[in-house]
């Protein structure tokens, strides 16, 4: 067997000389003024540190409230086909960083925007209406979410307007098969942009 005292490393020595003399002096102090016991001075033990801190994390991540961030509901237009031959009318819808709407490059109120969208789109069957909707970069949400919905209320205003006058019934009142006929006829996409 190999002598331990060989491996030790030459800066180690003096710390536990050092170490040695201050018990010596702590035991001589506490002999002579309280005579304790070495075997009294232990260390402290930690086994239970680990329980504690796991119970910790337990109530940590049991009362912690993890807010949750919601994002805008809205359907994805389907990639329109490369050859598409429908001619399609464009009606674009610009939002600019005053909050101002400007259907077809024209400045209309706020509260009509429903309208003046959907007295834009071409009534005649198989023409395709395109909605646009460019925003400027510093438009607030709440101003594009607005121009949004107004194109998604002026589609269905138009759907709305064709179902009365074909079937004489409510657009949300027709048979499916009825819907994708009246949809076909007067397909209508809405488009959004963003500026830089």
């Amino acid at each position: 067997m190999l002598d331990a005292k060989v491996y030790l490393n030459v800066e180690y020595v003096p710390l536990v000389h050092l170490i040695q003399s201050l018990v010596n002096r702590i035991y001589t102090y506490d002999h002579y003024s309280h005579s304790i016991d070495m075997k009294k001075l232990k260390a402290t033990d930690t086994g239970s540190m680990a329980d504690i801190a796991f119970l910790l994390l337990v109530f940590f991540l049991v009362t912690t409230q993890i807010n949750q961030d919601y994002g805008i509901t809205t359907n994805l237009a389907k990639a329109a086909p490369k050859n598409d031959s429908t001619v399609s009318v464009n009606t674009h819808i610009y939002v600019n960083r005053q909050g101002k709407y400007l259907v077809n490059g024209e400045e209309k109120e706020k509260g009509k925007l429903v309208e003046n969208i959907q007295e834009e789109l071409d009534s005649r069957q198989h023409i395709k209406n395109v909605i646009t909707i460019n925003t400027d970069r510093n438009v607030g949400y709440d101003d594009f979410i607005y121009a949004l919905n107004a194109g998604k209320k002026a589609t269905n205003l138009f759907y709305q307007k064709k179902a009365m006058k074909e079937w004489n019934t409510a657009y949300k009142n027709l048979s499916s098969d009825r819907k994708i006929q009246l949809k076909k006829r007067h397909p209508i996409v809405l488009v959004e942009n963003e500026n830089d």
